[in-house]
């Protein structure tokens, strides 16, 4: 404990500078915190992007908040960033956002900092990032980190900004919402959360395009959010299960991560630490399955897999009861889906020569996963999912069932089987709405 205690402090310090300060970075008059900025092209520049203003960021007297072990873990790693990278972390948490910039050299400095309560789930809080870091901290490449609560592919619950759509990242309960619980100033509604489609578009309004999206967030590894950011991304690192709290060891993450040359070392740095008897204590036996998509084989995938489902009947419900799920379906987890393994169901579904079309086009987009051989998903401490790791391939895909039928009026998020028929994913592969 006494060798935390100047990260500590150093971490308290940081997230309380700019508690009072009223400045809002869309004003002319805004200060500057960083006047200096560097005008010379970086090698490459890293944004952590932290949706923290929900349970994640909630501490107290007697919890610190996963982005304060966070914030430890970037402070400890810091030194792993080279003179040519540069890493930056957007924060939203019980304070104001606020923007930083982390070198091997010197303490995180505070770049910028928001005069309001900015909704980090609203795509335009986004957009507004990404092109500031555009114009003061261009580099050869980029990657990102999405960091906060997920739900994969389904629809957001609550977005402030626009009307509900399919696929959700992130909850911002907002000024006065109760971060603890999730929920906004009400008490009853669930903070604001962005959907991928917003955010796909946000990412290309900004100008960037990133060699990597890392989703350090739960059920993010789907097909369908996959192919919704094939044209921003080229790769794309998530796990297709609800992850542990802990998330991602970021001081091994800029070792050996974050800025490496290839993204599956992400993914690698991820398992490693999750079975690791260093980080026991972290992640307490709790599995991991991860995998990086290459987006430029999607529209390939897409073709070959609607060409392959083109007789199978959807609304007749596939059964796939001997299909890998990465999700328990029930009332205590908001009745989300199952999420399929994309290959195990697949299996199922086709005849062999049909999946080893399937299956050789899919090798070529998941260029990596690995899986531990169990993995929790609750609801009971006991509750573990066994996966039999060869037969699966780390992406989830969703598939129609009657169940999801059944449960809708009681589902927060409705039909699931015609929420799913709007995706592009759905709509690609000859399944989605006219």
């Amino acid at each position: 404990m006494t060798r935390l205690l100047p990260f500590i402090l150093l971490t308290l310090s940081i997230l309380c500078s700019c508690h009072d300060d009223h400045s809002s970075p869309g004003d002319p008059d805004a200060p500057d915190y960083n006047p200096d900025a560097p005008a010379t092209e970086a090698r490459r520049t890293v944004l952590i992007y932290c949706a923290a203003q929900n349970s994640l960021g909630y501490s107290s007297s007697y919890y610190r908040s996963n982005w304060t072990a966070d914030s430890l873990e970037l402070v400890a790693g810091k030194h792993f960033v080279s003179a040519d990278d540069r890493l930056l972390v957007y924060v939203d948490d019980a304070y104001h956002p606020r923007l930083y910039r982390f070198r091997a050299d010197a303490d995180p400095e505070l770049i910028l900092q928001w005069g309001y309560d900015a909704n980090s789930a609203n795509p335009e809080t986004l957009k507004d990032v990404l092109k500031r870091i555009k114009e003061r901290y261009p580099a050869r490449e980029y990657g990102l980190t999405m960091w906060s609560h997920a739900d994969g592919w389904i629809p957001s619950s609550n977005t402030v900004y626009s009307s509900p759509t399919p696929l959700s990242f992130g909850v911002d309960v907002g000024e006065g919402g109760d971060m603890y619980y999730d929920k906004t100033a009400d008490g009853k509604t669930l903070g604001a959360q962005m959907n991928i489609s917003a955010m796909a578009q946000a990412i290309a309004e900004s100008g960037l395009h990133f060699k990597y999206i890392f989703f350090d967030a739960c059920l993010m590894q789907c097909v369908e959010v996959g192919y919704e950011l094939r044209n921003v991304t080229d790769y794309v690192v998530a796990s297709p299960i609800s992850i542990a709290s802990a998330g991602a060891y970021y001081t091994h993450m800029l070792e050996r991560g974050l800025f490496s040359d290839n993204p599956c070392d992400m993914a690698q740095t991820y398992y490693e630490d999750v079975t690791s008897d260093a980080l026991v204590k972290d992640y307490d036996d709790f599995g991991i399955v991860i995998s990086v998509l290459k987006t430029s084989e999607l529209s390939a995938l897409a073709q070959v897999v609607g060409e392959a489902l083109k007789d199978v009947d959807f609304t007749a419900y596939p059964d796939l009861k001997a299909a890998h799920a990465y999700h328990v379906y029930q009332v205590s987890y908001c009745y989300r889906p199952h999420y399929y393994d994309m290959r195990s169901a697949l299996r199922q579904l086709l005849n062999e020569e049909e999946f080893k079309k399937v299956d050789a086009t899919l090798s070529r987009a998941i260029p990596f996963y690995v899986a531990t051989h169990k993995y929790w998903v609750g609801p009971s401490m006991n509750g573990y999912n066994n996966i039999n790791v060869p037969d699966c391939c780390g992406v989830s895909m969703f598939f129609p069932q009657k169940i999801y039928a059944d449960n809708a009026s009681r589902c927060v998020f409705g039909n699931h089987n015609e929420t799913y028929r709007q995706t592009a994913w759905a709509k690609a592969i000859g399944k989605g709405a006219e």
